[in-house]
C-alpha cells in the first residue's frame, strides 16, 4: 500500500511539472514536504537517507515518499556525502525529474541535520506514528546490520526541534527528570512499539518539525559495550484546541460519574519521590484488593484536577492514600504532611489522608496461576545469573529486594536455561523435603507450554533452613511482578549458603501485552 501511495504521489508530481511549468512544479514539490528557504536556495526537502551510491543517494520524506538525490551540486562540485540513517536537508531549485522514484538533480547544498549512522550499522531504525502535540507511537525495528552483543535500550528519550536549520533541544518543564533503569532488549528481526506521552516532560509541543532520539547499547558484558543514538523525524501538526475533559472521558471513562455515596478514594504512587500518579475509585466498605488498584488507570496531577472538578462532593469525603508500586525502586513512606501537601496540590486541601493503604488480600485463583513449586538450586557463585535475568537493571537501584526472574515459552527454552546454569547450580538433586529442579519440571512437555508460560525466580539465602513460596502475581499493563514471601522463621538455622528456584506457570492468555518482568522478596502488597 505504501509503495502504491508513493507511485501515485510521484505521478502527481510529474503531471504537475509537465502540465503547469516550473512554477507549478515548485508548488507540487512543496506539497510533498518541502518548505521555502532563502531565495538563493530555492526550495528545501528533508528526509532520512535509505541508500547511498556513488554520486547519488535515496531519501524518504517524513510522509514516506522516496526521492533520488544527486550528490553533485549545480557548480559540478561534490556535495556532503551522508550515511544511511542520516537525516538531511536538500536545497534545490524546485524541479523534480519524471521517474520513479522521482529525482532531484539540481542540488545547491546538502546538510546533515542528524546522524544515526552507528545505530543504522546495527540495523536499527526508528519511525514515528500517531503523532500529536502530547505524544506519539515510536516504532523501533531491527533488521540486518552488524553487532556483536545484545541490543538494548531504556525508557529515556530526547526531543529536539528544527529551528533555523539546526536541531535545538526542547526545554523540559521539570528539573532533573528521572527515568526507570530497566533495560529492554531489541531482538534480531523484531519490531517494538513504544507509546510515548511526553507531556510530563515537555508539555504539549507547538506545531513544527521535530526529531526524537533514543540511545541504544550494543551490550557484550559488564563494562564492555558501545552506545549510539537513533533518531526519527516527525511533524507536530496544527491541531484545534483540545477539550481536556472530553479527552479524559475518552481515555479513562472509569474515573467519571462514580457514585459518591461512600466518598471517593484517590490512590497515589511515585517512582522517584518527585512526580506522582493518581487513580480515582469510589469508596467501599471493605476496600480494594492490591490487584484491583494495580489494574486501575492512573493520571497526572493536572488531569486528576480536571476529573475532580466534575464531582460535587465535600472535600472531606475524598480520601488520599499512598501505595507502593512493585516495579518501583523508590521505597515511599510518606508523612502525613506530605500527603496533605499532595492533596493541596490537587485543589482539595480539606481531603482526608491515610498513611496506610486500604487493601484487601488477593483471592487465590488456581485456574490462572497453577501450583507454584519450590526447587533446590544451591548457592550461586558468579554474576551471569543476574546479568541474564529479565530484570537485571533493578538490582542496583532499589531498596526493595529484587530477585532474578526468567521466562520460558517452550521445552527447548527450558533445556537451554538448564544447560546454561547447570555448571554453577544444582538442578538434579533436592535438599531435605524440597525436590530438584529437574524433578518439578519433568512433566512440563509441549502440551504444558501450549497453555502456559513458565516463569522461574531465583532466591538466594544465607541458610538452607529457610523456605519460600509464591505470594501473588501482579499485572499492570505491560508490567508483571512476581511477589515472593518467606514462609518460615526458625529460631535455629543451618549455617550453609543456599539457593532456590521458584517456578510460576502462568496462562499465556494472561500475559498478552506484558513486556516487562520483575520479582521481589517480602514486598507483599
Amino acid at each position: 500500500m505504501k509503495k502504491l501511495l508513493a507511485i501515485l504521489t510521484a505521478v502527481m508530481c510529474m503531471a504537475a511539472i509537465s502540465g503547469c511549468g516550473e512554477q507549478q512544479s515548485s508548488q507540487q514539490a512543496g506539497a510533498e514536504g518541502t518548505t521555502h528557504s532563502d531565495d538563493a536556495y530555492g526550495l528545501e526537502m528533508r528526509g532520512t537517507v535509505t541508500n547511498v551510491w556513488e554520486g547519488a543517494c535515496e531519501i524518504e520524506t517524513p510522509e514516506g515518499v522516496p526521492y533520488h538525490v544527486s550528490l553533485t551540486n549545480v557548480d559540478g562540485n561534490p556535495c556532503t556525502v551522508p550515511a544511511v540513517g542520516d537525516q538531511i536537508t536538500v536545497f534545490y531549485d524546485g524541479k523534480i525529474a519524471e521517474s520513479f522514484p522521482a529525482q532531484i538533480l539540481s542540488v545547491y547544498e546538502i546538510r546533515v541535520i542528524g546522524t544515526s549512522a552507528d545505530a543504522a550499522k546495527w540495523g536499527i531504525t526508528l519511525k514515528a506514528e500517531k503523532v500529536s502535540a502530547g505524544g506519539m507511537t515510536l516504532i523501533c525495528s531491527q533488521s540486518g546490520g552488524e553487532h556483536d552483543g545484545k541490543l538494548e535500550y531504556g525508557s529515556d528519550y530526547k526531543v529536539e526541534v528544527l529551528d533555523g536549520g539546526r536541531w535545538q533541544p526542547v526545554e523540559p518543564i521539570i528539573d532533573n527528570a528521572a527515568w526507570t533503569t530497566v533495560a529492554y532488549t531489541l531482538a534480531e528481526g523484531s519490531t517494538e512499539k513504544q507509546v510515548i506521552d511526553w507531556r510530563w516532560l515537555y508539555g504539549e509541543l507547538a506545531a513544527g518539525q521535530y526529531r526524537i532520539g533514543k540511545g541504544f547499547m550494543n551490550f557484550r558484558d559488564t563494562g564492555d559495550f558501545d552506545k549510539a543514538t537513533a533518531y526519527a523525524m516527525f511533524t507536530v501538526p496544527e491541531e484545534p484546541p483540545v477539550d481536556e475533559e472530553a479527552a479524559l472521558r475518552n481515555r479513562v471513562p472509569e474515573m467519571f460519574d462514580l457514585s459518591v455515596q461512600k466518598g471517593l478514594w484517590i490512590y497515589v504512587t511515585t517512582f522517584d519521590g518527585s512526580s506522582y500518579r493518581y487513580s480515582l475509585m469510589m469508596g467501599k466498605n471493605l476496600g480494594y484488593t492490591y490487584g484491583e488498584v494495580m489494574k486501575a488507570e492512573s493520571v497526572q496531577r493536572e488531569e486528576m484536577q480536571c476529573i475532580l472538578s466534575t464531582y460535587d462532593i465535600p472535600q472531606e469525603n475524598i480520601t488520599l492514600m499512598p501505595y507502593q508500586h512493585p516495579l518501583s525502586g523508590f521505597l515511599w513512606t510518606p508523612s502525613e504532611d506530605e500527603l496533605h501537601n499532595l492533596a493541596a496540590q490537587l485543589g482539595i486541601p480539606d481531603a482526608s489522608v491515610v498513611g496506610e493503604v486500604l487493601l484487601l488480600p488477593e483471592p487465590s485463583d488456581e485456574g490462572t496461576v497453577p501450583a507454584s513449586q519450590l526447587a533446590y538450586a544451591n548457592h550461586y557463585r558468579g554474576e551471569n545469573l543476574f546479568f541474564g535475568a529479565l530484570n537485571r537493571e533493578t538490582f542496583r537501584i532499589s531498596s526493595v529486594l529484587h530477585l532474578p526472574i526468567f521466562k520460558m515459552e517452550s521445552c527447548a527454552e527450558l533445556e537451554q536455561f538448564k544447560n546454561g546454569y547447570c555448571a554453577n547450580l544444582t538442578i538434579d538433586s533436592g535438599y531435605g523435603e524440597v525436590p530438584s529442579f529437574n524433578k518439578i519440571t519433568a512433566a512440563m512437555d509441549d502440551a504444558f507450554f501450549e497453555q502456559y508460560t513458565l516463569l522461574v525466580v531465583y532466591i538466594g539465602a544465607n541458610s538452607g533452613s529457610y523456605r519460600y513460596a509464591l505470594d501473588s502475581v501482579a499485572v499492570n499493563g505491560e508490567h508483571l511482578c512476581v511477589h515472593v514471601r518467606q514462609v518460615n522463621f526458625p529460631e535455629a538455622v543451618t549455617m550453609d549458603m543456599a539457593g532456590w528456584f521458584l517456578t510460576v506457570p502462568v496462562e499465556k492468555s494472561a500475559l498478552e501485552g506484558v513486556r516487562y518482568f520483575d520479582a521481589d522478596l517480602n514486598n507483599i502488597p
